[in-house]
């Protein structure tokens, strides 16, 4: 993950793009903003890390600086059904109640499993989105 620490990430996409051969691929990969752990855990969300990751992208924010450039989005996968982030949210919550973070990381562990299952099911709400796209002009 890198895009999500840029200050200007369409100024970088562009020269992704002019650095592209005709019909070239890029692949981006970011924590994805409408994720289960953020919308469970908020501000206790593993991936919101402040003010490393200056931006959190969603599909339709992420498709929306795409569409300002000549790559064509061929396919949005969303990863992370073994991701550690709910655990690690959970600890930061647990922290967060005055909670040593020793015990906060053993009673977050015994959450893992349920968190493999939360990401399982949740489809376009799982922890990482993944954009391919296509380089359209020559």
């Amino acid at each position: 993950h890198t895009f999500e620490h840029l200050k200007k990430p369409l100024k970088i996409l562009r020269k992704m793009e002019l650095a592209l051969k005709p019909k070239g691929y890029l692949v981006i990969e970011v924590p994805n903003a409408n994720s289960a752990n953020r919308h469970i855990f908020g501000a206790n969300w593993q991936q919101l890390i402040v003010p490393e990751h200056l931006f959190f992208w969603s599909q339709k924010s992420l498709s929306a600086l795409f569409e300002k450039t000549s790559l064509r989005v061929l396919k949005i996968s969303y990863l992370g059904i073994f991701s550690f982030s709910g655990v690690s949210s959970l600890a930061n919550w647990l922290r967060s109640l005055g909670l040593s973070s020793q015990i906060a990381t053993i009673i977050s562990l015994f959450f893992l499993p349920i968190s493999v299952v939360i990401n399982a099911f949740s489809f376009t709400m799982r922890e990482n989105l993944l954009f391919i796209a296509q380089k359209t002009n020559s």
